[in-house]
């Protein structure tokens, strides 16, 4: 199954689109487009199941829509996480 793209790049930014382009070719991707605008690249990736790809963080929109945010940038680290992912054994005595 292959993977559909599309490059979001500022416009103008030629160097990030060539860098997003080979990232694309490692990862085995397909671009189907490259796009400056952040409504252009959520209407895309709906339409196509696609995967956006962008550059830097700092080049998507501060007020983007969908949000992301991501943990562990902000310096929080997971608590309290299982030691197991499955409950424990216990056994069966027949009396």
């Amino acid at each position: 199954m292959t993977i559909l793209a599309i490059l979001f790049v500022p416009s103008g930014n030629c160097a990030w689109m060539d860098t997003c382009a080979q990232y694309t070719a490692r990862h085995g991707y397909q671009v189907i487009a490259v796009v400056s605008a952040w409504a252009d690249a959520i209407r895309l990736a709906r339409l196509h199941s696609a995967v956006v790809v962008a550059g830097r963080r700092e080049h998507l929109p501060a007020d983007r829509l969908p949000r992301l945010e991501i943990v562990v940038e902000e310096g929080d680290t997971p608590t309290n996480l299982p030691m197991r992912h499955r409950p424990r054994r216990t056994s069966v005595v027949n009396r």
